[in-house]
């Protein structure tokens, strides 16, 4: 099955090393090189057969921008969950 990536572009090379630091080590490479070129891309098509009798799909690869947005949610909900009178 061929799948053409539509609507990618490159990421942030500041937004890369912010992800590394937040994960603490560095992308594979091979990562790396897709974020460059197909950040938050879209595959076409985007759905595949599941044993033969169901249909799955991918809408699109959540970009790196995205990924640092909801690791910085999460940092604040865990704080704020931290500091609630509920917790102490």
């Amino acid at each position: 099955m061929k799948i053409r990536l539509t609507h990618g572009t490159s990421a942030a090379q500041s937004e890369i090393l912010d992800l590394e630091r937040g994960l603490g080590r560095p992308l594979p490479n091979v990562l790396r090189a897709f974020v460059n070129q197909f950040d938050g891309a879209r595959p076409e098509p985007n759905t595949f057969k599941i044993c033969g009798t169901n249909d799955s799909g991918v809408n699109d690869f959540i970009p790196v921008r995205r990924m640092l947005a909801e690791r910085a949610n999460r940092s604040e909900e865990h704080t704020s969950e931290l500091q609630s009178p509920c917790n102490l």
